[in-house]
């Protein structure tokens, strides 16, 4: 099972910017969805891109939403 804390605490250690969409923010408000995933939106500035790399090097992450989603590449300069 996912770790939403320990995501999002990646995140803001990294100083990504971001704001959490999807089930997990509508659980966030008090909704009883449940959700196995964490969805983010976050601008794809070059500074943020390099800063969301850093936060998810490691994990199983990746960009988009299903069929389309991209994997997380080692270079981060891909995504520019």
């Amino acid at each position: 099972m996912t770790n939403f804390i320990q995501l999002l605490k990646r995140l803001i250690d990294h100083d990504v910017e971001f704001i959490v969409i999807g089930g997990v923010a509508a659980t966030l408000q008090g909704s009883s969805l449940a959700t196995l995933d964490l969805d983010v939106c976050s601008p794809m500035t070059d500074q943020n891109i390099d800063r969301i790399h850093a936060a998810m090097h490691g994990l199983n992450a990746y960009f988009g939403q299903r069929p389309g989603r991209l994997p997380l590449y080692d270079d981060p300069k891909r995504l520019h």
